[in-house]
């Protein structure tokens, strides 16, 4: 669906001339792919991307040889499959999912950890487009806009999780606990943890100085199942990442 590769008619063509419009064919002589490729030798400008029997399957933009802009896949009947942000080759951001019929499917957002595409929310949709909340795994939280130099109080509002399928759960043994970096003096980062034993901790956030901040911050998902078999137990953790720019009053 996504082109990051190049065949030998692409190094023809780049070593050949300059700014010239790229094309690749089916074996059946139908248009398959076509962009352009700049005078640095890589891809630039928009792409677009047919099935082989002529309907566009994908259209998007290329910057430097990397796919980067909103991106949008079709499907055969000229419905919207998806569509999202990619970043150099990376999804980023909140993408929209459809079924072939026009209805959600789903609505997933995609951050950057550790320099790899990490799938930090995901909400599912039923045929009714009622949210299917026992597949989907989401959060809210309360963070003002605006805050005071010192100590503020955020909030989660609302933490749906879809890891507590297995059937020797245990409910006494979850936990969330909100982990924020807040800065200090002298440019000193301290991650902040924050539990209290509920689905919707309260947690601090410190603002050093007057002008725009943003709150960075994960929540740690931390469930132990018994396994009677064994007698051992198992804690499984799993982490969901937020950021919000406020300002400081």
């Amino acid at each position: 669906m996504f082109r990051t590769s190049s065949f030998l008619l692409i190094f023809f063509v780049v070593f050949s001339c300059k700014n010239e419009v790229h094309k690749e064919l089916y074996p059946s002589g139908n248009l398959k792919f076509e962009s352009t490729i700049g005078e640095n030798g890589l891809f630039n400008g928009g792409y677009t991307e047919y099935y082989d029997s002529g309907e566009v399957k994908t259209k998007g933009k290329y910057v430097n040889g990397s796919i980067s802009d909103t991106v949008y896949v079709y499907y055969r009947n000229g419905n919207l499959k998806s569509k999202g942000l990619f970043e150099e080759d990376i999804k980023k951001g909140w993408w929209n999912y459809y079924r072939e019929d026009g209805k959600p499917k789903s609505f997933e957002e995609y951050v950057i950890v550790r320099d790899s595409m990490y799938k930090n929310q995901s909400i599912h949709y039923l045929n009714n487009e009622e949210i299917d909340l026992k597949n989907s795994s989401f959060f809210s939280l309360e963070i003002s806009d605006t805050i005071e130099v010192g100590k503020n109080i955020g909030k989660v509002l609302n933490y749906n999780s879809n890891y507590t399928s297995d059937k020797y759960y245990l409910s006494d043994y979850y936990f969330l606990t909100v982990i924020v970096e807040n800065e200090y003096e002298n440019g000193l980062i301290k991650k902040d943890t924050f539990s209290d034993g509920s689905f919707s901790p309260g947690f601090g956030i410190f603002a050093r100085k007057k002008g725009n901040q943003t709150v960075r911050g994960s929540i740690l998902e931390e469930i132990v199942y018994d396994i009677p078999s064994d007698s051992s137990v198992v804690v499984k953790e799993h982490f969901k990442y937020f950021e919000k720019d406020v300002f400081v009053q």
